[in-house]
């Protein structure tokens, strides 16, 4: 019995084979394409965090225990001469205000820090200038892109200079932050937020405590060595308070061990899709056998062993699984590249998927043609010859 042989049999049955191809090509597309597209999220969300760079470090005040309080401005001034390798700091303070321009009016977040937020956030200006040291208590801000857009009407776009409201407060906005990727420590979402200098918000809230201190470390020293060295000067300084350290690397850890459980998930989920396209294999193959009890009684009869009978069928199992994994995998590569383009990530096939795709569409041929091939290759030929 040859793979050329298998292949006749089933041209000869090509509607009920097409029929059998369709399950596993769908079963086959959704394992590579969930599984590529989960790939491709991985390395995209890898590769915004590395365009920021991994030696954010952010500082918080801790609420563990009722002693906690927020961290006072002293610190703040020392922590850059206390020999942590920080290159650049930036305290900030958030509060939720209105900001509007003429009729256009937003709820958006505030933002009271310094001049090394820009640096620390790996921003860049669209227009004007950033905040700097000598803004002081000025009626200063610089918008972010999407609130910039908001805000802006027609003949009256909101440029450099123009004057918004925040709560009662009137001030000049001063710069327009470029669209950039959101710094992923800061809660924020930047390109809504208006940024003001610090001291500015005594104008605007009650509550002057700072939020949060986002630094950038220097010096090759890895983020959390550094943090835990912050803590331990932060509780000398303070035996009764304590403060949270959040790094980069501990967001790429919890977001890549979110994404590999999702990536299992979806890979269940097709593998389901697999099975369902194998249970259609294996009733095609059934009714082969019942279709074709005459030509089975007569190999038998003409002296053809049972294993002969046996191969036949699983080789055809296995070319309409293969097939149909190799076409669902070729669809599978088509829909994530659609995706890619959607979503503007660089395409790439992950070499798992292909080889998951492949493999799993295969074995559930050769899965799916067990049964059928000992069932034709049990036959007894006299009842074949006489019964088909």
């Amino acid at each position: 019995m040859s793979l050329a042989e298998a292949c006749r049999n089933l041209r000869a049955a090509s509607h009920r084979s097409i029929l059998a191809l369709l399950g596993v090509l769908i079963g086959s597309a959704s394992i590579m394409a969930m599984v590529d597209i989960g790939a491709m999220s991985k390395a995209q969300s890898e590769r915004q965090f590395a365009a920021l760079g991994t030696n954010l470090l952010l500082i918080q005040p801790s609420f563990e225990n009722a002693q906690s309080q927020a961290i006072a401005w002293n610190d703040v001034d020392a922590l850059p001469t206390a020999g942590f390798e920080l290159d650049v700091i930036a305290p900030y303070i958030m509060f939720n205000a209105a900001v509007g321009q003429g009729q256009a009016q937003q709820d958006t977040m505030i933002l009271g820090t310094t001049s090394g937020f820009l640096r620390a956030a790996a921003m860049g200006l669209d227009a004007g200038r950033f905040i700097s040291r000598f803004d002081g208590y000025e009626d200063f801000a610089v918008l972010g892109s999407l609130l910039a857009r908001q805000l802006g009407q027609d003949g009256a776009p909101i440029a450099v200079g123009s004057k918004i409201r925040i709560g009662a407060e009137q001030f000049v906005v001063i710069g327009i932050l470029q669209p950039s990727v959101q710094p992923p420590l800061v809660a924020a979402n930047i390109a809504a937020t208006a940024l003001i200098p610090i001291k500015a918000m005594a104008r605007l809230s009650p509550n002057d405590q700072i939020t949060s201190i986002i630094a950038r470390v220097g010096g090759g020293t890895p983020p959390a060595v550094v943090g835990e060295r912050i803590v331990r000067w932060y509780h000398v300084r303070h035996p009764n308070q304590s403060i949270g350290i959040h790094t980069a690397e501990d967001l790429i850890a919890t977001a890549n061990g979110q994404l590999a459980i999702y990536s299992v998930m979806l890979a269940a989920v097709a593998t389901i899709s697999m099975l369902v396209g194998g249970a259609g294999v294996m009733n095609v193959m059934l009714v082969a056998v019942a279709e074709r009890r005459s030509e089975i009684g007569i190999r038998l009869a003409v002296g053809a062993r049972r294993r002969d009978i046996r191969t036949l069928f699983l080789l055809e199992a296995t070319v309409l699984s293969f097939v149909g994994g190799g076409a669902g995998t070729a669809v599978g590569i088509l829909a994530a590249w659609s995706l890619a383009q959607f979503a503007q990530w660089p395409f790439g096939v992950s070499v798992w998927a292909l080889v998951l795709s492949l493999l799993s569409a295969a074995g559930v041929g050769l899965i799916a043609g067990v049964l059928p091939a000992m069932r034709a290759a049990h036959l007894d030929p006299i009842d074949a010859l006489r019964h088909g």
